[in-house]
């Protein structure tokens, strides 16, 4: 039996990651076991460095996309550590890859690198390591659609631009917690809103604003308008906060009331309506959602047809 592995941190198993899983698994017979083996810690973070980037997976949402939306039989999560950096390609491959999952075939992305960095290490090094511990090594073909990468991703959210981000994801970006009690100023405006306190503090954030929303809680859907920020109009110096405000009436007070604090929720986030904005007055403020409102619930109607 042949166990066909790939490697990476697939963070957002984004389109590019799930086409190199479609290519794992057509390397893959019927009793063939596919398996991605990645990090449960991103390495930059792991060395220390200033620049390491928030994530737009956490380990569990990784696995669950890696075996629900690629396919992929078995992931491996590796302990990213110091002793581990320091292992070369030919290290890490006799170590991990043969000596601990047994892998026979390796598929690796036509620009992904492992191990210290040698010299004037590439493909053919890979190749000829492999070839040395039994395991074939198959250089994986570029994605042919468009340019993708999780930084490319994390700069679009970092823009606001959630289309794009979701267009390159090949999903719609979301984002779990639990609702938690804010200060109920929504309701106080007219707009009650459910406050998610995010799960994982490395999750990425978009920039802050207001966007449409799907929010996902006791197993139901619901349409929703979502501001992600520090609600200057509000506060000098608000501490982020993540409210939404779902948009069918039936729902609203439930939204907002007791049986609902505590409660896991996930929220999808569409598109960016608009930058957070300071405002002169509570009452102008209460115009604008009001608006945002009414574009919200337009653009849900347009993803309806």
């Amino acid at each position: 039996m042949k166990r066909v592995a790939t490697i990476g941190f697939f963070d957002g198993v984004h389109l590019g990651h799930q086409y190199l899983c479609r290519q794992l698994k057509e390397l893959v017979g019927d009793r063939d076991r596919a398996i991605a083996i990645t990090f449960s810690q991103h390495p930059q973070r792991v060395l220390g460095r200033a620049d390491a980037p928030k994530l737009l997976t956490t380990n569990n949402e990784k696995k669950y996309l890696l075996e629900n939306l690629c396919g992929i039989d078995h992931v491996e999560f590796l302990d990213f550590d110091r002793p581990m950096a320091s292992l070369t390609a030919e290290e890490f491959m006799n170590h991990y890859l043969h000596d601990t999952f047994g892998i026979t075939h390796l598929l690796v992305g036509y620009d992904h690198h492992f191990g210290r960095p040698r010299w004037g290490e590439d493909f053919e090094q890979y190749k000829e390591y492999g070839q040395e511990l039994g395991i074939e090594v198959i250089c994986a073909k570029e994605f042919p659609e468009r340019k993708v990468s999780s930084s490319r991703i994390r700069r679009a959210m970092a823009a606001g631009n959630m289309e794009e981000a979701n267009l390159l994801l090949g999903y719609t970006y979301n984002i779990s917690g639990t609702v938690e009690q804010g200060e109920q100023v929504g309701r106080k405006l007219g707009f009650p809103t459910a406050n998610l306190q995010v799960n994982d503090p490395l999750k990425m954030l978009p920039a802050n604003g207001v966007y449409v929303s799907t929010v996902h809680i006791d197993g139901i859907d619901f349409p929703a308008v979502t501001n992600i920020g520090n609600r200057p109009t509000l506060h000098e110096e608000g501490a982020l906060s993540i409210e939404s405000h779902f948009l069918e009436s039936h729902f609203e007070n439930r939204a907002i009331s007791d049986d609902l604090y505590g409660h896991n929720m996930t929220l999808y986030l569409h598109a960016r309506l608009r930058e957070e904005i300071k405002f002169e007055s509570s009452e102008a403020l209460q115009s604008q959602i009001q608006q945002d409102v009414n574009s919200a619930i337009a653009y849900h109607r347009q993803i309806k047809g």
